[in-house]
């Protein structure tokens, strides 16, 4: 695998658009619910039952945390990348929006100004 393959402008983008961006509780519960499916499975099933019905109690907690993580990367797929994707057109239609309006104003001051032949020293007026 390339060194730099994390170093990629399109896998940071990709980070810091999509994953920065989770709610922090439902990431760190999904980590704790994957950590304990691999803890359960590799090393939990072989020790003996601590009480009584140790062993249901680890299934339905093993169940949980499968229905969590699958629900999780549900959620993540069909939720939060669209949402992601919708802000980041949002946001870049309302901010060429912006510098339109920006853009004109700037227009209708230097006209206006020139009207009344004043000379301005700079591209606002505290300059």
């Amino acid at each position: 695998m390339n060194k730099n393959f994390w170093k990629t402008k399109t896998i940071k983008s990709y980070f810091s658009i999509y994953i920065k961006t989770l709610p922090k509780s439902l990431f760190w519960i999904f980590i704790i619910c994957i950590i304990f499916i691999f803890l359960y499975k590799l090393r939990l099933v072989d020790i003996k039952e601590i009480f009584n019905n140790a062993s249901r109690v680890g299934n339905i907690f093993y169940d949980l945390s499968l229905a969590y993580s699958a629900s999780f990367i549900f959620y993540f797929i069909t939720i939060h990348i669209k949402e992601q994707r919708d802000k980041t057109k949002i946001n870049t239609f309302v901010g060429n929006k912006i510098k339109q309006i920006i853009d004109n104003t700037k227009e209708f001051v230097n006209r206006s100004a020139n009207h009344i032949k004043y000379t301005q020293k700079g591209a606002y007026p505290s300059e």
